[in-house]
């Protein structure tokens, strides 16, 4: 196999609708000198937002940065609708915490507390 010239490489990435970098020196440093990550990126099969997350190898893909940007803008458009659509998970996509407020729970603790010194008082009577 032999590695494509610069001007190659500038052609392929232009006829693959490839985003280019804005400056000169980061073009140059792509088309001279090329590595892995600036053209592919891991990606989750089944996201890890949507349970993904514990699965092996087998929920791995590799990706063009393009391709992983388009399925990364379709993932949080999913995400937003389910929270548009669920009070479960907030704005961002993440799942809503349930939470009590500590204020309740005092208040409760202090009425039983209340109910408990009167019975104790009857019973002191």
């Amino acid at each position: 196999m032999v590695a494509m010239q610069p001007a190659e490489r500038l052609n392929s990435l232009c006829n693959a609708n490839w985003h280019l970098p804005k400056t000169r020196q980061a073009l140059d440093k792509i088309l001279q000198n090329p590595k892995e990550s600036d053209f592919w990126e891991a990606d989750h099969i089944k996201p890890v937002s949507e349970g993904g997350g514990d699965c092996g190898l087998e929920n791995f893909r590799t990706l063009c940065v393009p391709c992983h940007k388009n399925e990364t803008e379709k993932l949080l458009k999913r995400l937003k609708l389910k929270a548009a659509s669920s009070p479960e998970y907030t704005a961002d996509g993440s799942k809503l915490r349930k939470e009590r407020d500590i204020r309740l729970f005092l208040k409760q603790t202090s009425s039983d507390m209340s109910g408990n010194l009167s019975k104790r008082r009857k019973f002191d009577s």
